[in-house]
């Protein structure tokens, strides 16, 4: 039985997609990813039609001092995932690079609040990291970036609306939209 679509349309490779799993509604918590669909070749089966890789950074679960961050990849279908509540399309792949050219810059960034954020970020999170890897994708020339604040207050937005329509109970399915604040590069 096939898997019930939860993001539509669903991204397609070489997008690269910033999404929101939704943690709580009240208030608005959210597990901030990266996603990149599957080649088209890659995808053989229906089921897989819709894959692709997960990159993000994700905790051992434990709380306080034990509490430990690292980076993963995973296998995800992003189109059909239960949490899923807001996606943005940021970019492309950039002709010449991969998901493992993309990873191998991602799995770079310390598990520590970045210099530039240290005034305004208290604590690492999965946020934290996803800003950082916003200005590495920049600067490596996989997206165009240049306002990693306003790209995660558009973020927040979409999230917020979102949680906003799940405790309504109006959520149908999470819209893929166009990032406002990134782009592909020409």
């Amino acid at each position: 039985m096939p898997s019930k679509t939860t993001l539509s349309p669903p991204p397609r490779y070489p997008d690269i997609v910033l999404a929101l799993d939704l943690m709580s509604t009240t208030p608005p918590r959210f597990h901030w990813f990266f996603f990149i669909p599957d080649m088209p070749a890659a995808a053989s089966s229906s089921a897989q039609r819709h894959g692709g890789v997960k990159l993000h950074a994700i905790t051992n679960g434990k709380q306080g001092d034990d509490r430990r961050w690292s980076y993963d990849r995973t296998p995800l279908a992003l189109a059909t995932s239960p949490a899923v509540a807001a996606a943005a399309l940021l970019g492309r792949l950039p002709d010449g690079k991969s998901v493992d050219d993309l990873d191998a810059l991602l799995r770079q960034i310390p598990m520590e609040v970045p210099e530039v954020d240290r005034e305004r970020e208290p604590t690492w999170s999965c946020r934290v990291w996803i800003r950082e890897a916003l200005r590495r994708m920049h600067v490596s020339g996989y997206i165009h970036c240049e306002d990693v604040d306003a790209m995660e207050a558009e973020m927040w937005r979409y999230g917020k609306e979102a949680a906003a329509k799940i405790e309504d109970d109006t959520f149908e399915v999470a819209s893929l939209v166009e990032a406002l604040h990134s782009r592909a590069l020409a």
